[in-house]
């Protein structure tokens, strides 16, 4: 079962209101869960090329990405997207190895995304970090580069839908990353986009 730990990153100075209202959500509603916030003081800014250059642009995004894969691969748990609203529990979702759901029709989300420790496709995602020999330009974000090695490795249909696969629970659209809350959504991922400014 994954554990009942919420990862989430922060970087780069004060967390406006709208982090703190997001954040308050998930305190609300997973009352016996432990929360792990990821930033300066508790990271390795030098660990890799990726991580040293986006940090020295003022990118934190995109120091978020690897550091979300870091402390999902360490300890298991869910990581949230600090624009990310919970709507309902996320206990549910945690009989299985990896839950992911989609943000558009063909990529998953990476705003909400849980698993056990030592999961082999998200060290497949550390590995493509490390191993960029410098910050690249244009960005891509964490999402395409995960659904990409995802569907690299498993044969199943890319397009948003429920799917179940190995220990593996996929949920469509509505689920983590609705235009508009429905009766079947847990979270709303606001994309505030930050790093595009």
């Amino acid at each position: 079962m994954i554990p009942k730990i919420v990862h989430y990153c922060w970087f780069g100075g004060k967390k406006p209101e709208y982090v703190k209202n997001c954040i308050e959500s998930w305190r609300r509603l997973l009352p016996d869960w432990q929360f792990i916030e990821w930033n300066e003081s508790n990271t390795d800014i030098q660990c890799c090329a990726f991580v040293k250059e986006a940090y020295e642009k003022g990118i934190y995004a995109f120091v978020a990405d690897y550091f979300r894969v870091d402390a999902l691969l360490r300890y298991g748990g869910v990581y949230l997207d600090s624009d990310v609203e919970l709507l309902k529990p996320l206990d549910n979702l945690l009989d299985c190895e990896m839950f992911l759901g989609y943000e558009s029709e063909i990529y998953f989300s990476t705003g909400t995304i849980g698993t056990l420790p030592n999961n082999h496709l998200l060290k497949s995602l550390q590995e493509l970090y490390v191993n960029m020999p410098h910050f690249p330009q244009p960005p891509t974000t964490i999402n395409t580069y995960l659904t990409d090695l995802f569907f690299q490795r498993y044969p199943l249909e890319r397009k948003s839908g429920r799917q179940s696969y190995q220990g593996i629970e996929i949920y469509p659209i509505e689920v983590f990353s609705p235009r508009y809350a429905t009766e079947d959504s847990i979270t709303i991922h606001y994309y505030i986009g930050s790093w595009h400014r």
